[in-house]
């Protein structure tokens, strides 16, 4: 599924927060969204789907969000937003069976096939063995596992993802990584919005940074995350090191240590595509 997005400018009453956003979003393509605090990222997915009214164009294959029948969008766009709600009293289980929703008819329950669905979901989430636990049983990061299940059980053909790696340790953090690069393998299109600047540049191909609520740059992870850029838009003093494998940028900080100037940071996993 492709996206189109052009021009697109959004405000909360008088505040500004989206100043003439413009990409596009393919198939097979994973599109990352970046920049500081209040820069307009988690906006921005909710205009994707139509839950907030822009100006400008948004279009899935062609046809705008506004004309897309809800039931219809649900099908092909799933959206996991940063610090998901999911309903106390359901199991794990219950919660993704959720995600098929716009799959059956009016008053049809599950079959074997949802429930096959939901089953490769959980697995694929690492959450099968959660299944029936209840979800205030569950941690910070075990929720938001299970939200990425949860819209997997959609069979989506487009992905968007707000902070997805939230609230998960590292062993998690590179599980989840590697689930969407099958996706994307598999076809689908992914967009995400990420803090963390090392996870954001192992895995997307192509970078938006936001400041402002307008894209300062764009383009490929190498080109995009340099250290000229995250000064200006971050104000942080940082080095920027190419990944000793995959060559991609890693970012690092410029902070005194113990032992005199030295840049400790998180060295990004190898991206394998």
């Amino acid at each position: 599924m492709n996206l189109l997005v052009r021009d697109l400018h959004f405000a909360y009453g008088p505040k500004p927060v989206l100043n003439g956003i413009s990409f596009t979003l393919a198939a097979g393509q994973v599109l990352g969204v970046l920049g500081p605090n209040g820069s307009g990222k988690s906006t921005l997915l909710r205009c994707l789907t139509g839950a907030l009214r822009a100006q400008g164009t948004i279009e899935w294959d062609q046809r705008p969000v506004h004309t897309i029948p809800r039931l219809e969008l649900a099908k092909k766009v799933a959206l996991v937003p940063q610090n998901p709600h999911l309903p106390e009293g359901f199991t794990a289980l219950e919660v993704v069976l959720l995600g098929r929703t716009p799959h059956l008819k009016l008053w049809d329950s599950e079959g074997p096939k949802d429930l096959a669905i939901c089953h490769s979901a959980l697995e694929r989430t690492s959450t099968l063995e959660l299944a029936m636990h209840r979800v205030e049983q569950l941690s910070g990061g075990e929720r938001q596992r299970l939200a990425l299940a949860l819209a997997l059980a959609q069979e989506p053909e487009a992905l968007l993802l707000d902070e997805p790696t939230a609230h998960l340790d590292l062993h998690h953090q590179l599980a989840t990584l590697d689930s969407i690069r099958t996706l994307v393998q598999s076809g689908l299109a992914v967009l995400l919005v990420m803090h963390d600047l090392n996870l954001a540049t192992s895995i997307c191909d192509y970078i938006l940074l936001l400041c402002q609520g307008a894209v300062r740059y764009q383009g490929p992870p190498a080109e995009v995350i340099t250290e000229a850029h995250v000064r200006e838009v971050y104000g942080a003093e940082v080095m920027v090191v190419p990944h000793p494998q995959s060559g991609e940028p890693v970012v690092l900080s410029q902070r005194s240590g113990r032992h005199g100037t030295r840049p400790p940071g998180l060295v990004a996993p190898r991206r394998s595509r």
